[in-house]
């Protein structure tokens, strides 16, 4: 983004300010030089001048920083603010007057720290004004997201080809320089009109092939995508089925942000997701369910799904208790996994809820009630813990098969005494901790129990996607972090 903004600034802001001249001296009147103001009004002119075109020139500068963005910004975040160019316009003169102020009151601190005192409240007051503005402006923008998105992003895109189009080369510009280079070749290579009406028809065939048989072999070449963003110490996973449905494991953080808002939502733009179909929060702790609402409030949401101890482990007054009452109040769905549920199957991947269960078994504490899934798609599984420690894992390993090929690391990655064991048993080739603690920072005794196996974290790496399709399982981090490349286990039987 840094690049295509340098490359803006550089070689757009001037056909810019050239073709904004060019617009007004189309507009200007003939100015009447009979009665010309007397020449002591001269430095007034040339002040005021200079001002405009300064004006013009910073003008020009944001307004291609902000064309070269924006599809960029769409292409990552899947969101636009169409107005952005206007409202930079309208912040510059603000931006302008609050920059002046704070060098002004440093120059006047290196040379009368005694006159600072009348100088640093007027930029203070500037720079209060100035983010007031923004508050203002960030307000009144619609911000479009989806296909509007796309087509805002591509007008942008058209107008950067003019404007590059625009570039001077010596004595002629881009497009001049590209039309009379095509029209010397068309000359010289002589392709009869019918040649070229066949070889057009043949590759708009060609294209519209390559189009329907992509729609064909999508189902069957669907494939299991599991991302877990990079929320600090807390949890945030995204599911997309082949099938096209979402889910999403958890939600939050330990961190003083709004994961929702701020990680959540913008991912789903990103790729697209225009609908969560359900939300399975695994226990009542607020680093796994804080970004909720947000989420609710910003893309399309299914049902709430808790286990049945979730309600009966949340605490009065509690963060747990007053999401759940929020949801009531909204008359959002709130659905109840039954505890131990036989698997289903969506879209091809066997779902399968290990934990929690009922009776004497049945867990005492919100951590050890986390909800544990193991989702399983063309002979390769992973195993989604949530928070549980000791005695959880303990009896999960005594009542089911916990084995899979991806393990996400229970409590963040946590070590308790029998966690080794827990590994063992289920003897993944990959595991994936979702923490703010980097792997170089961890415990000695972490490492001991993951041993040879590929560790992946999103402090390291980011954003850790896990992929299940034809050619098996694969997993790589957003970031170049301690792992630093895609693992792949071929598919499995």
């Amino acid at each position: 983004l840094s690049f295509a903004g340098v490359f803006a600034i550089c070689y757009l802001a001037h056909p810019l300010l050239e073709a904004w001249h060019r617009f007004v001296s189309r507009r200007k009147t003939p100015v009447d030089t009979s009665d010309a103001r007397p020449l002591a009004m001269s430095w007034y002119r040339r002040a005021m001048s200079r001002c405009y075109d300064a004006v013009c020139s910073l003008a020009a500068i944001g307004t291609a920083a902000c064309l070269v963005s924006t599809p960029i910004v769409a292409a990552h975040f899947g969101r636009v603010a169409p107005l952005s160019c206007l409202f930079g316009l309208v912040l510059l003169l603000p931006f302008t007057l609050t920059v002046f102020s704070g060098f002004t009151v440093v120059v006047i601190g290196l040379v009368s720290p005694t006159l600072l005192g009348v100088a640093r409240p007027v930029a203070e007051w500037l720079a209060a004004a100035l983010l007031a503005a923004v508050d203002f402006c960030a307000g009144c923008s619609p911000v479009l997201s989806g296909w509007s998105s796309s087509a805002c992003a591509a007008a942008y895109v058209v107008i950067i080809c003019l404007l590059v189009g625009s570039i001077r080369l010596g004595k002629s510009t881009v497009w001049s320089t590209i039309r009379c280079g095509i029209a010397r070749w068309w000359r010289a290579a002589r392709v009869p009109r019918l040649a070229w009406q066949i070889i057009l028809a043949a590759g708009g065939m060609t294209a519209a092939g390559c189009a329907a048989l992509a729609i064909a072999t999508a189902d069957r070449n669907g494939s299991l995508r599991i991302t877990h963003l990079s929320v600090g110490r807390g949890t945030a996973a995204v599911i997309e089925f082949p099938s096209g449905e979402v889910w999403l494991y958890d939600c939050g953080t330990n961190r003083n942000y709004d994961p929702g808002a701020s990680t959540i939502v913008p991912f789903c733009r990103s790729r697209g997701i225009g609908r969560i179909d359900r939300v399975v929060l695994s226990h009542p702790n607020l680093d796994h369910f804080g970004g909720i609402f947000s989420i609710i409030d910003e893309i399309s949401t299914g049902s709430v799904a808790i286990s049945t101890l979730f309600e009966r482990l949340t605490q009065p007054r509690s963060p747990a208790q007053a999401m759940l009452e929020e949801l009531r109040r909204r008359d959002h769905p709130i659905e109840r996994m039954p505890l131990w549920a036989e698997a289903a199957i969506i879209g091809g991947v066997r779902v399968e809820t290990l934990w929690p269960v009922d009776g004497p078994d049945a867990p005492g504490t919100t951590n050890d009630a986390s909800t544990v899934l193991r989702l399983t798609y063309r002979g390769r599984s992973v195993l989604m813990c949530g928070d549980i420690e000791e005695d959880a894992m303990i009896a999960l390993m005594r009542q089911a098969d916990v084995r899979a090929d991806a393990l996400v690391l229970p409590h963040h990655g946590g070590i308790r005494r029998n966690t080794p064991g827990f590994i063992a048993a289920v003897d993944p080739a990959v595991c994936i901790r979702s923490a703010s603690q980097r792997t170089a920072d961890s415990s000695k005794a972490l490492r001991e129990a993951i041993g040879s196996r590929e560790l992946f974290n999103t402090a390291d790496d980011g954003a850790v996607t896990l992929t299940i399709d034809d050619e098996g399982l694969s997993v790589y981090g957003f970031l170049p972090g301690e792992s630093g490349y895609r693992y792949t286990i071929p598919r499995g039987d």
